[in-house]
């Protein structure tokens, strides 16, 4: 049994943005941390601090928001810190009534809920066919397994809340409805403003950058912050839990704060509040209430230098609708979509033995004009609500479930039927390219999976015409090729696609590899993924695939300008502590094709 699992669990959970790439893992860190905890008191963590690696992801139609990648030394301190203050930290987060997403305890795992985690990778990997395995893991399995360091409140998604009998309820009993959010609430955080929250005022925070001082609670904290951020004071980094988990430190003490400054009021009974993360869910049962209690959270805010998003606020009285009709309607069209589905799988008398209930239709594909007016449903949808595009597209690509039917290309003239699924495939596509974020791109690629590992299936059996079955899989490989060549200008979210792209036997042209790399010369995830994607997987040492040897070169080239140009922003710290450089100096030491040159300037 590994001594260290739940500080595993922790660094695989809590630390890495979970909008990262599949390649990407803090493995060099889990597999050696026996090694780490033994040098742990050898290092002196006291000065140094390190630059995160800072990737962009949409964040509406328009604008995208930055996610930080921990240096792997502030990895380690994190688990350190987590380690001494971990109860300290639930204890404080007790104090609010009005979070509904607030960690309540450690979750409690077991050597075979650390083994999950790696059960979790291996499964993506299993899903995308980048490793063989010769056992199947269910999603199922993994929901059971999987957790978190933290044990959240039961609904603790914002989807899980809007449904709770209790909000529920709340929404029925109070006439005023109001929602509220904190501006740039991140890129704002003062972060001594966590020790004021944490000690209980700013005078008291205050004495506590004395050094008798810096080994407390708050202190630390503070110091965790900003040594992860280039010893930033304004602002923390989002991507980790573990800065919203500290964040929340911050919001629960103006939580308590706001709940004593309205106590000539009666809670559950005058008004109520749900807190999830920056957002307010603010029920009254007067409009005066209301406008007293929005009052109220701006000038609690306002100590700790936070302001509220005035340009979201309005009141709304019985009967208003807290969710969102966008989604709605795309379900409706779904579902009617669905419905002509079903309806062809009857008239088909399609069996449905041994399918699980409400699937019975998967293996159906539809027919071209159903899939057409879907498309044009959807098309009118995002129109009409361009800020819920991502919820749209997202919820189509994680709902839409389809299936390669066996017997209908077994038929003597199987072309209705492909003709059909390339409908599907278009439209599916087209959906997709409307938002393109990581989580779409998932939604997307499993889709497509479905599909390949069906025809993967398919290709065992001499019954079925082989020519068909490749016919199928490089329109899938080309529908694929289409989004990366439309958006090679913002590419950084689509590293996943060309990642998925291995298991296909057409290839990317080594021009538009290229291309890519000349577009993003500098963005690390990238460059990661054309280095993967032209090795050689079909030998053991996954040397060069031949075909790429001036993509190798090209990419040869960016490295040598990176890696021989190291940042001098570390006043007279190693550039090693900026992740932007770590990173590529690090990974791509391990890189067989270029190893020789990138170790020439860690020798130096």
């Amino acid at each position: 049994m590994n001594n260290f699992f739940r500080q595993i669990c922790f660094l695989k959970t809590e630390l890495l943005p979970q909008e990262v790439p599949l390649f990407f893992s803090n493995n060099p860190i889990t597999e050696n941390i026996e090694t780490i905890f033994q040098k742990i008191d050898i290092i002196d963590f006291k000065d140094i601090y390190t630059i995160p690696l800072n990737f962009k992801i949409p964040k509406n139609n328009t604008s995208t928001r930055t996610l930080s990648l921990l240096h792997p030394l502030s990895q380690i301190e994190a688990m350190i810190y987590i380690m001494k203050f971990e109860f300290l930290i639930l204890n404080h987060l007790k104090r609010s009534n009005f979070n509904i997403r607030k960690a309540i305890k450690l979750n409690k795992l077991t050597f075979n809920g650390s083994k999950s985690i790696h059960e979790k990778r291996s499964k993506l990997e299993q899903d995308y066919s980048i490793k063989k395995s010769d056992s199947t893991i269910t999603t199922e399995e993994l929901d059971k397994n999987i957790k978190k360091y933290f044990a959240y409140s039961k609904h603790h998604k914002l989807i899980e809340i809007l449904k709770n009998p209790l909000f529920i309820r709340s929404r029925n009993k109070y006439r005023y409805f109001l929602k509220l959010d904190i501006q740039n609430f991140f890129k704002s955080i003062y972060t001594h403003s966590i020790v004021w929250a944490i000690v209980g005022g700013k005078d008291i925070g205050k004495t506590l950058s004395r050094r008798i001082y810096s080994n407390t609670f708050a202190s630390k904290t503070d110091k965790l912050l900003q040594k992860s951020n280039n010893n930033e004071t304004n602002g923390i980094l989002l991507g980790p839990e573990l800065n919203r988990i500290i964040s929340d430190l911050l919001l629960t003490t103006i939580d308590v704060d706001i709940q004593n400054k309205l106590n000539h009021l009666k809670y559950k009974t005058d008004y109520d509040i749900y807190r999830f993360v920056d957002d307010y869910f603010i029920f009254a049962t007067s409009k005066e209430t209301v406008e007293n209690i929005e009052k109220t959270i701006k000038t609690s805010l306002e100590n700790y230098n936070l302001t509220l998003n005035d340009s979201k606020t309005e009141i709304h009285e019985t009967p208003y609708y807290i969710g969102d009709p966008a989604i709605n309607d795309t379900k409706i069209s779904i579902d009617i979509l669905n419905l002509h589905r079903k309806n062809l799988a009857n008239e088909l008398n399609f069996p449905t033995k041994d399918i699980e209930k409400g699937e019975e239709f998967k293996y159906i594909v539809g027919k071209h004009p159903n899939w057409l007016n879907f498309y044009n449903d959807i098309s009118r949808i995002t129109t009409l609500n361009k800020q819920a595009t991502r919820k749209i597209v997202l919820y189509v690509l994680k709902t839409i479930k389809i299936y390669i039917d066996p017997n209908s290309l077994k038929k003597a003239n199987p072309y209705s039927y492909i003709k059909n699924l390339y409908t599907a495939l278009e439209v599916i596509t087209s959906v997709y390219s409307t938002y393109l974020d990581f989580d779409t791109t998932h939604a997307f690629i499993r889709i497509l999976l479905r599909l390949k590992n069906g025809l993967h299936d398919l290709k065992e059996d001499e019954s079925m015409n082989q020519e068909e079955i490749l016919n199928i899989e490089n329109k899938i490989f080309e529908h694929i090729y289409r989004v990366l060549k439309q958006n090679k200008h913002n590419i950084n979210n689509l590293t996943d696609l060309i990642l998925f792209l291995e298991t296909f036997n057409k290839k990317l042209s080594p021009q538009i590899l290229c291309e890519i790399l000349e577009l993003h010369s500098k963005d690390y995830f990238t460059l990661c993924s054309i280095a993967h994607y032209i090795q050689d997987q079909n030998t053991k040492n996954n040397f060069l695939n031949p075909r790429y040897k001036i993509v190798l070169k090209k990419l040869s080239s960016k490295l040598d300008s990176i890696i021989s140009t190291p940042p001098k922003s570390m006043n007279g710290n190693s550039p090693l502590f900026d992740a932007n450089y770590f990173y590529f100096l690090n990974d791509f030491s391990h890189y067989k094709p270029i190893k020789k040159m990138i170790l020439t300037y860690t020798k130096k």
